[in-house]
């Protein structure tokens, strides 16, 4: 299995460890890996190569980070402007062999625990007969920031990404709602498929993107100046709130860590003081403020 990895986000959310040179996917978090890096290492046991897109600007950040992990097999897109993520999954989809299923993966977030093996396994069959696989976990609080699935015994009846506070109240009171991790698990042939038929202009415009990328060994250049705003947006925006024959695995027993601002980073994986570390290995805040956190004007 293949894993499409989006890591081109170039946010700030968890300012000031994270900015526009160096964003949050790349700030390290524990035992010296970063939320990438954590990432890389956990679907490490069900993918045999690694699809890696993200900005040109962080190429030499994702290539020095992922020097830990020897003998990893990947490739590396890179985008010169954010092209949003529906793009990069089809991308990734089209570098796949025809018939091969790929995990598709964030980097805002991480997943501890829990039965993902399990769930992992049973998305791989169940994603041979359907158009995508999601992966949920239970709601802890009710937020616009999240997508919402709306499941019934593996079969999602509704998406709906980051809803409105008026849509949010009328959901919570009407079926089984759960989290969206930003995870996917696809057979490139059932997707592909569904794409071509469904979704003809999103389908074609990436097919010709697809035959202009430049590649140098491993490495894959994203065309500059393709047009990409009015019809490219998000995964869940393009495809998810649209496709049909959606299914979803919940994620059960799990911490799962939407890496969302600095507060929540502190709170979450350090000490309160800022000062000293929960493990011996574990960085901490105030080495992360010893840094250069000048703005971008």
């Amino acid at each position: 299995m293949k894993c499409i990895v989006l890591a081109g986000g170039n946010g700030g959310s968890l300012w000031p460890i994270s900015r526009k040179e160096f964003p949050q996917q790349f700030v390290e978090i524990r035992e010296g890996r970063s939320v990438f890096q954590e990432n890389i290492a956990k679907n490490m046991p069900y993918c045999d190569e690694f699809y890696i897109f993200t900005n040109e600007a962080y190429r030499f950040i994702v290539e020095g980070q992922l020097e830990v992990f020897q003998e990893l097999k990947y490739k590396l897109f890179l985008e010169k402007e954010p092209v949003n993520t529906t793009l990069p999954v089809i991308l990734g989809c089209m570098s796949a062999s025809l018939g091969e299923r790929v995990l598709v993966i964030g980097c805002n977030g991480v997943i501890d625990t829990g039965n993902y093996t399990n769930c992992v396994v049973k998305a791989k069959k169940m994603a041979d007969k359907s158009s995508c696989v999601m992966f949920g976990v239970p709601i802890e609080k009710y937020s616009k920031q999240y997508g919402y699935i709306n499941e019934d015994n593996g079969n999602v009846e509704l998406f709906v990404e980051k809803p409105s506070e008026n849509l949010l109240k009328k959901l919570i009171n009407n079926g089984n709602w759960l989290w969206n991790v930003d995870m996917y698990l696809m057979n490139t042939k059932v997707f592909l498929s569904q794409l071509k038929e469904n979704f003809s202009d999103i389908y074609f415009e990436s097919e010709k993107i697809f035959n202009q990328l430049l590649n140098e060994e491993n490495i894959y250049f994203i065309p500059e100046n393709i047009n990409t705003a009015t019809i490219f947006k998000s995964f869940e925006r393009n495809i998810i709130e649209n496709i049909d024959d959606l299914k979803c695995v919940e994620i059960k027993n799990i911490q799962w860590y939407q890496l969302n601002d600095y507060e929540y980073l502190v709170g979450t994986f350090y000490t309160v003081d800022g000062t000293t570390m929960t493990g011996p290995e574990e960085l901490n805040a105030g080495k992360f403020l010893e840094k250069n956190l000048a703005l971008d004007m």
